[in-house]
This record gives C-alpha cells, sequence and structure tokens, in this order.
C-alpha cells in the first residue's frame, strides 16, 4: 500500500474510532442522566415485601415446629410437659411460641391457668 493510502486509512480508521468512543460516551452519560438522584430516590415509595409460606408449618422457627410436633403426635400436652420437649426455654417463651401458633389456627386451649390443654387442629 502506499503512503498516502495509508495515511487516508489511518484518518478514517482515527475519525471512525473517535465517533465510537463518543457515541459510547453519550449513551453512558444518558443511561446515568436517566437513573433518579439521591433526593428522588429518598421520594420514592419504600414497599414492605413479605414472603408469605403456605403450609402448617409457615413462618415458624425450629423450636415452634419441634413443639407443634409434639402436640400433633399426642392427645393434648400441657406448658410443663413442653417444656421439656423443647428444652433451655423460659416459661415465658413458650407462652409466646403458643400464642403466636393460636393466632395461627394451627393449635387451640383448652382450659386455664396451669390445667390448660393444648391441642394441634
Amino acid at each position: 500500500m502506499s503512503e498516502r493510502k495509508s495515511k487516508g486509512l489511518g484518518i478514517i480508521l482515527g475519525i471512525i474510532g473517535v465517533g465510537a468512543v463518543a457515541y459510547l460516551l453519550l449513551k453512558k452519560k444518558r443511561s446515568i442522566e436517566d437513573r433518579p438522584s439521591i433526593h428522588e430516590e429518598e421520594a420514592l415509595p419504600r414497599r414492605n415485601i413479605r414472603i408469605v409460606k403456605k403450609g402448617a408449618d409457615a413462618g415458624l422457627n425450629s423450636r415452634q415446629k419441634k413443639l407443634l410436633d409434639a402436640i400433633s403426635g399426642s392427645n393434648g400436652l400441657n406448658t410443663m410437659s413442653m417444656l421439656k420437649v423443647v428444652r433451655n426455654t423460659t416459661d415465658r417463651t413458650l407462652r409466646r411460641d403458643l400464642n403466636r401458633m393460636m393466632e395461627m389456627g394451627l393449635v387451640y386451649k383448652q382450659g386455664s391457668t396451669k390445667s390448660s390443654k393444648y391441642f394441634a387442629k
């Protein structure tokens, strides 16, 4: 190739290269401008997303699942029997767990105070 042709080809490639770089920079600038600013992000509504599990043990922790299994496998349990099932648990925590399972409709209570028994539904 002659020197003149290679010079012309270099100029053309240089122009194309500069154009391509300019195009990419402009494209990047537009995508940045399309994003909301920090102040706009604060104005956007926040959505609380809750994952809803289906089934008998939906949303229960391991201790509550163990309690539900014990209640289901028996003809009603009182709190003293359940404390033996879930060791290292306070009476108050056990009552909280049972109340939550009653709210969820997994167990029901029969009786009151110390004579109460819990049954699976």
